[in-house]
């Protein structure tokens, strides 16, 4: 059975006053004073919480009590190019429900969208938040400040494994099943291009770099938000991520 929790930034507040949640929770949901919700902090912490009051404007809290406490067993980061229209919303979402514990937003040389507005990055940590509580995380993924792809190469050291979706790679989603690679650590950096794909001098800094794997995700093309759902997919389900 699916239930409904709820973010909150600050627990020791005991107040839930963002406009969109309490007219969720009071004329969506109809909780009421006197009834329990459930609430999450982003890092890793379920509570359930008595509502004391509840007005238009804001519900106040009591009897706040820790459910449950978990620790991520991995770290997943994305670094994928912004998209064009929609196509990023649905790539923050879906990411999101699949267990991505960091975005990096890159600047490739045929990236299109190469800003990121203060409205915008609000929008996308909205994105994130409904996502995380509609899916059942516990935890709320980071969002990087937008960089350029060198920017990555500089810190590819800092993850255990990179993989790079790449058409037409010799290495297929089949090869990596059989593989031991995501063994080598539980700190996992994702690559997916932008949608004119990696430049030439792109890829051959990635192949002088140690523990940087290309794979090959489908023989047909993929848009560049479909190899980012699928390949964060299949990854975090080979990690097996238990994060409740």
């Amino acid at each position: 059975m699916r239930k409904d929790r709820f973010y909150i930034r600050d627990m020791e507040k005991k107040i839930i006053d963002e406009p969109y949640l309490v007219h969720k929770i009071r004329n969506v949901l109809r909780k009421r004073e006197g009834q329990y919700i459930f609430l999450f902090d982003g890092k890793g912490a379920e509570y359930k919480a008595l509502i004391s009051k509840s007005g238009p404007q804001r519900i106040e809290l009591k009897r706040i009590e820790l459910i449950k406490k978990l620790t991520p067993i991995f770290r997943l980061s994305l670094g994928f190019s912004l998209l064009k229209s929609k196509r990023s919303d649905f790539v923050f979402q879906k990411a999101t429900e699949l267990g991505v514990s960091e975005f990096i937003p890159l600047v490739y040389k045929n990236t299109v969208v190469r800003k990121l507005t203060s409205a915008k990055l609000e929008h996308f940590k909205r994105i994130i938040v409904e996502s995380a509580s509609q899916s059942g995380r516990l935890f709320i993924p980071e969002i990087r400040e937008l960089s350029e792809f060198s920017g990555v190469i500089k810190r590819i050291k800092s993850w255990d494994v990179s993989l790079v979706a790449l058409p037409h790679s010799s290495f297929s989603v089949r090869d990596l099943l059989k593989t031991n690679l995501l063994d080598r650590g539980k700190n996992i950096l994702l690559l997916v291009g932008s949608e004119g794909g990696f430049s030439s001098q792109e890829l051959e800094e990635l192949r002088a770099l140690d523990n940087v794997y290309f794979v090959n995700l489908s023989i047909f093309t993929l848009r560049a938000e479909t190899a980012s759902i699928f390949l964060v997919g299949l990854v975090s389900s080979l990690l097996n991520r238990n994060e409740g």
